[in-house]
C-alpha cells in the first residue's frame, strides 16, 4: 500500500470515527434535552447545541492527535477575499434564505428570540466542527499526502476531501432521515465540500470557512430554526431535493476553476505555521 492511499484511508477512519462519536453523544444530550417540534416554547436546537459543543472539543482534540494545531492561527489571505473566492456560496446563500422568506416565511410562527439565537449558535458550531476535521486535519493530510505545491496534487486533495466529506453525511440515516434523502444529500453535498476544501486551499484561513460554512447551513435550514410547526431537521433532509446533484455537478465545476493554476500559489506560508 502507497503513502497516498494510507492517507486517503486514515482519513475516512478520521471521518468515521468522528462522525460516530458524535452522533453518540448527540443521542445520549437528545436524552436529556429531547426535541418539542410543534411547540411554540419548545426550543428544539438546544440538545443539538449541545451535541454541538462536543463536536468543537472532538475536533480540537483531533487536531492535537494529528499535530493540526496550527491551523487557529494561520489567517492566509483573510476573511473577505475567502467570501469573495467562495461567491458562489455567498449567492447561493442570498438566494436561499431569500427564496424562504419569499415562500415559506410565516411571521405568526417565529420562534422566540431565545431559540432563533441557539439556532443561529449552533449552525456556527456545526461549520466549526465540521471545518476543524475536514479542512483542518483531513484535507492538510490529503494535500500533505498528494502534494499541495502542485496542481494535480492540490486538485486531487480536495476533492477527495469532498467526497469523504460527502461520505459521513449518509450516516444522517441513523437520526432518522430516509436512506433516499441521506443519498441525495450526500451526493449534493460532494460539490459543496470541494468548494469549501478550493476555497481553503486558496485563503488558508479556517475562520472564513467557519463562518461561511455557518452561514450556508443558516439558511439552508432557516424554516426549521426559525419557525415552529415547519417540520423537524430529519424531515426536511428526507425531502432532499434531487436537484441538489445538479448544485453538486456544478459545484465541482466551480472547484476545478477555483484552482486553476494561475490563482493558487504556494507560498510556504503552511510550513512556517507548522514550525510555530
Amino acid at each position: 500500500m502507497n503513502k497516498k492511499t494510507k492517507e486517503v484511508l486514515i482519513c475516512i477512519c478520521i471521518a468515521l470515527v468522528y462522525i460516530m462519536l458524535f452522533k453518540l453523544l448527540g443521542f445520549v444530550s437528545g436524552l436529556f434535552f429531547p426535541e418539542a417540534e410543534g411547540d411554540p416554547n419548545g426550543n428544539i436546537y438546544f440538545g443539538q447545541l449541545i451535541g454541538e459543543i462536543f463536536g468543537i472539543v472532538l475536533g480540537v482534540i483531533t487536531t492535537f492527535i494529528f499535530g493540526k494545531t496550527w491551523i487557529f492561527r494561520e489567517r492566509g489571505k483573510g476573511v473577505l477575499p475567502a467570501f469573495a473566492a467562495g461567491g458562489y456560496l455567498v449567492f447561493t446563500i442570498i438566494a436561499t434564505f431569500a427564496a424562504y422568506i419569499a415562500t415559506e416565511f410565516d411571521a405568526s410562527k417565529l420562534r422566540p428570540v431565545s431559540h432563533i439565537i441557539t439556532y443561529a449558535i449552533c449552525m456556527i458550531l456545526v461549520g466549526a466542527a465540521e471545518e476543524i476535521v475536514f479542512r483542518g486535519v483531513i484535507q492538510n493530510k490529503l494535500m500533505e499526502a498528494f502534494g499541495r505545491d502542485t496542481h494535480k496534487g492540490l486538485l486531487t486533495a480536495v476533492i477527495t476531501s469532498g467526497l469523504i466529506f460527502a461520505l459521513i453525511h449518509i450516516t444522517n440515516v441513523f437520526t432518522g432521515v430516509s436512506l433516499r434523502g441521506a443519498v441525495i444529500q450526500a451526493l449534493g453535498v460532494i460539490g459543496t465540500g470541494s468548494m469549501f476544501g478550493a476555497i481553503y486551499a486558496r485563503c488558508n484561513n479556517l475562520w472564513a470557512m467557519i463562518l461561511l460554512h455557518g452561514l450556508v447551513d443558516f439558511a439552508a435550514l432557516a424554516a426549521t430554526g426559525l419557525q415552529y410547526d415547519s417540520g423537524d431537521l430529519a424531515s426536511k433532509l428526507s425531502g432532499t431535493d434531487p436537484m441538489a446533484l445538479v448544485g453538486s455537478a456544478i459545484g465541482v465545476a466551480i472547484t476545478i476553476f477555483l484552482l486553476r493554476r494561475s490563482k493558487v500559489e504556494y507560498t510556504g506560508e503552511i510550513a512556517t505555521a507548522e514550525q510555530k
